[in-house]
């Protein structure tokens, strides 16, 4: 751990019990529940990622050490409540950071982004949508791409820590009034309800895109789409998108203009299936990061079948 970023953990924590609301600690005794958040400790791991954190290859070892202090500290060891709102963030964060390892799932995105795009990676200002709250599709792009934007709700990691790994976080919904004018490519793996946005807008100012659809559109109770569809009972994504696009290519579980004939995205597309990310990750122990994030490479892949390899 970064001398300064020990000493900013020192200074926040000197007595835990005074960092934490009392309200909070109140609600807490009282009802044993706190949401995510809530919880202080999350809130200081996004401001000591900016500090900690500057490159891909740290993540783990920076996460572990986090939890490492404050388990050490004396609060945790004889105060119940301290104890498990620590234990409570570290299983929301070691969670989502593990997933990293996971099949290399962000990184099967990334590769499939980088040989579909119509623009150089290496030129490319690529726009990805709905990463989560760790982008890690975002971040494996950012390996590789120009300039990657990353669009979502929040992020775990602080923009100062993003910003070291060619992330820029945008902390904010998709919709009609999304401004898509500095990208050249918009992506997305399974961005649930911004997808018929994406695809309208990128029709409207002709950018290509792809994207890998989600389950949303299957049920009502979750849509939240165009007003156009909003009295519809059901919807499924093959009636709607071409609505949107009349050039859109859907095959599998991906949609896709990238401009040109789909038919070498549909070749590369039927060899390299990219499973789900958001439905096929399994539990996993949340006691402690193992996972050396430096052993995640790109897969080979055959970029004779990328439309900028032919340029």
């Amino acid at each position: 751990m970064k001398d300064i970023s020990k000493q900013f953990l020192i200074e926040a924590t000197k007595n835990l019990r005074d960092f934490i609301p009392p309200e909070l600690i109140l609600r807490f005794d009282r009802n044993s529940f706190l949401p995510s958040k809530e919880n202080p400790f999350i809130a200081l791991f996004y401001e000591y990622s900016g500090l900690e954190i500057d490159s891909y290859d740290k993540i783990i070892n920076a996460t572990n050490e986090f939890f490492d202090f404050l388990r050490s500290t004396k609060d945790y060891q004889c105060d119940k409540v301290i104890s498990y709102m620590i234990n409570h963030a570290c299983k929301i964060i070691t969670r989502k950071v593990n997933r990293l390892a996971y099949e290399n799932l962000g990184h099967k995105f990334a590769n499939t982004v980088l040989t579909l795009s119509p623009t150089k990676p290496e030129n490319a200002h690529i726009l990805d949508v709905g990463p989560g709250i760790v982008p890690y599709s975002s971040l494996a792009l950012g390996q590789e791409a120009n300039k990657v934007s990353a669009m979502d709700e929040a992020f775990l990691f602080s923009n100062q820590a993003l910003a070291s790994m060619n992330v820029l976080a945008i902390e904010q919904f998709f919709d009609q009034n999304t401004n898509i004018d500095d990208y050249d490519f918009v992506v997305g793996s399974c961005p649930c309800t911004a997808i018929p946005y994406i695809v309208q807008k990128c029709k409207a100012q002709n950018k290509p895109y792809f994207l890998i659809l989600c389950d949303c559109a299957t049920y009502n109770k979750n849509i939240h789409i165009l007003d156009d569809f909003a009295k519809r009972k059901m919807y499924t994504w093959d009636k709607i998108l071409p609505e949107l696009d009349p050039q859109i290519t859907l095959f599998e579980d991906y949609a896709f203009n990238l401009g040109d004939s789909p038919e070498l995205a549909k070749r590369f597309l039927s060899k390299n299936y990219i499973p789900h990310m958001k439905r096929r990750v399994p539990k996993i122990s949340a006691d402690k990061l193992v996972f050396d994030a430096s052993e995640i490479k790109f897969e080979n892949i055959d970029l004779s079948l990328a439309t900028w390899s032919k340029e």
